[in-house]
């Protein structure tokens, strides 16, 4: 025999098997819904559902697959052309001289390579340095190459 406790936690299971039988729509039967059954067309319902969640799945899959091959040039990365030489180096000339090279303090649009190299040597050299022998000095001799080589483009 069962105590009094047991009967009711025996019960408490059968009942929460019964709603959630319920719930789901099952076939539920007996006093305390001891025989809870599914019968064979659910089974069939249920795998049916089965496939189209399968098959919905794969759809939006797919769906997701053509958006990204539709919308991936738009992302690719469009190859851009290096900057001349020098140029990130002239950025410093181009508060005095200006973008084109025929600022406010000396011109040196339309100077050769080699006028600029040279000029920007002798600064290197001058003591005591004044403000553009400064700027010189704060370069190498390759950096003061393509400094030249780009400034010339200048015209």
């Amino acid at each position: 025999m069962l105590s009094q406790g047991g009967a009711r936690s025996k019960c408490r299971v059968v009942a929460t098997v019964a709603t959630a039988a319920r719930n789901d729509d099952d076939l539920v039967r007996g006093h305390h819904a001891r025989s809870v059954r599914v019968g064979p067309w659910r089974q069939r319902a249920a795998f049916r559902k089965q496939d189209q969640g399968a098959s919905m799945n794969q759809s939006k899959i797919f769906q997701g697959l053509v958006l990204a091959l539709a919308v991936a040039p738009a992302f690719a990365q469009t190859t851009t052309t290096a900057p001349p030489p020098g140029r990130l180096l002239a950025s410093n000339c181009f508060q005095c001289h200006g973008t084109n090279g025929s600022g406010g303090v000396d011109s040196i649009r339309g100077e050769s390579v080699s006028e600029i190299y040279n000029e920007m040597k002798e600064m290197q050299r001058k003591t005591p340095p004044k403000m553009m022998d400064m700027h010189a000095r704060g370069y190498t001799d390759a950096e003061i190459k393509l400094l030249a080589t780009y400034l010339a483009t200048l015209r």
